[in-house]
């Protein structure tokens, strides 16, 4: 049922969601076995964070007593306050939430390190945000983390961070992805000499169809005479 509340907020029915939450959260504090619970209340705080109501969102969150799942609840919340502009709280979550973390074991909480560095992103903390997702232990997460860093900083205008960022990632083919999404970002801003050069070098390893969004910002033409080409036309 908090799944359904969650995708009915997505939705923009806030009253529904509000009512499926509630029910939510009843039916979560009935769960006997304690880890059940936890993850039960995990998903009831996203649901009734993404209502807006931020305030019982976090009450919920706190009530979780597993450290991760309480962590990966507030972080529900700290995302909800980032996109509501409210950085303050979502910056007095995410130094709560780096604490929480400290005493888990990394591996419960890739994810949520992942979700916290990109809330710290949003509200301007680049630098811990960058510190966050380089601490994630599973390889292809910090991938999708870094490569999301790369996406924010050049959409905030920093983009000798995103692409200092891009080009950190060890990885080959995270490494190109990452540049490839730069390259988009930029393109479409209207640097497209730049952004061209950038592709060129990662059309090399990348897989073309992947960069078809890049290549479509610098020349849309390019993508119709490719798509022609390997349809044999």
């Amino acid at each position: 049922m908090a799944w359904a509340a969650g995708a009915v907020a997505e939705e923009g029915d806030f009253g529904q969601a509000r009512l499926l939450a509630e029910k939510a959260e009843i039916i979560a504090g009935l769960v006997a076995d304690p880890s059940q619970r936890a993850w039960a209340l995990r998903s009831v705080t996203r649901a009734v964070a993404l209502t807006g109501n931020l305030d019982r969102a976090e009450t919920i969150a706190r009530s979780i007593i597993e450290p991760a799942q309480q962590a990966a609840a507030l972080i529900s919340v700290a995302e909800a306050a980032a996109e509501s502009g409210d950085s303050d709280k979502a910056r007095l979550l995410a130094d709560e939430i780096e604490d929480i973390a400290g005493s888990v074991d990394p591996d419960h909480l890739d994810d949520s390190l992942k979700a916290l560095s990109r809330v710290l992103a949003n509200i301007g903390e680049l630098k811990r945000a960058e510190a966050t997702a380089r601490s994630i232990s599973h390889p292809y997460i910090q991938i999708e983390a870094l490569v999301t860093l790369t996406e924010l900083a050049a959409k905030s205008g920093d983009l000798a961070k995103a692409e200092a960022i891009a080009r950190s990632i060890a990885q080959p083919y995270g490494q190109d992805e990452a540049l490839t999404s730069f390259a988009h970002i930029i393109a479409e801003a209207g640097d497209i000499d730049r952004a061209r050069k950038i592709l060129a070098a990662t059309l090399i390893t990348t897989d073309p169809f992947t960069a078809f969004p890049a290549v479509a910002a610098i020349d849309p033409s390019a993508v119709v005479i490719t798509a022609q080409h390997f349809s044999g036309r």
